[in-house]
């Protein structure tokens, strides 16, 4: 083997060693990238599910405030048809004593 021989099996073998450290430094990297995306998607999935239970929560009162107010207008109309059917057999008593 001569000189230059050696240069080119030295030459080959550091960029060997070269191309193998680079690789691992992109495998390692790309991890760290892989991992930081992962946790920016589960960042962002908490972040909807937190809007997704203020929404619910917000409907959810919502219908809430509905069905009782349907239940208080339903009671008054309940008093208001009582009222009424009172009036009217008042009404017919007061007819029936004028005759």
């Amino acid at each position: 083997m001569d000189d230059k021989d050696i240069l080119k099996r030295i030459s080959t073998v550091y960029m060997k060693q070269r191309w193998r450290n680079n690789y691992e430094n992109q495998s390692i990297l790309c991890d760290g990238v892989a991992q930081a995306q992962l946790e920016d998607c589960e960042r962002q999935m908490t972040i909807i599910r937190e809007a997704d239970l203020k929404e619910y929560a917000k409907l959810k009162r919502w219908y809430d405030r509905l069905v009782i107010g349907h239940e208080k207008t339903t009671k008054q109309r309940g008093e208001l048809i009582d009222k009424v059917k009172g009036l009217e057999e008042l009404m017919a008593g007061q007819k029936n004593t004028l005759k």
